[in-house]
């Protein structure tokens, strides 16, 4: 479910993050309301896609490292972690 109507989105074939088990978490349009934030959360993963024609991989690590000091400073993170995925994963 990717809203509180309950709408569904068909995301076979689509690139997406999902639970180990396959059920969708969310793409580069739309997150699962099973991902959404509120006062209570404590922990945060934030997916930036891209793509190596669009953006080398420095600047994809700037991007992540600019997110994660936003962190930071408006949410009072106190540890976050940056990854840049590169290459197929199959």
């Amino acid at each position: 479910m990717f809203n509180q109507a309950g709408h569904q989105i068909d995301v076979g074939g689509l690139l997406l993050v999902a639970r180990e088990s396959g059920e969708a978490l969310g793409n580069p349009v739309k997150d699962s309301m099973l991902t959404k934030i509120g006062d209570s959360t404590r922990t945060v993963l934030a997916v930036v896609y891209g793509t190596s024609e669009a953006l080398a991989v420095a600047d994809m690590q700037d991007i992540c490292a600019r997110i994660a000091r936003r962190l930071t400073a408006f949410s009072s993170a106190t540890q976050t972690e940056t990854f840049v995925l590169t290459g197929d994963p199959a």
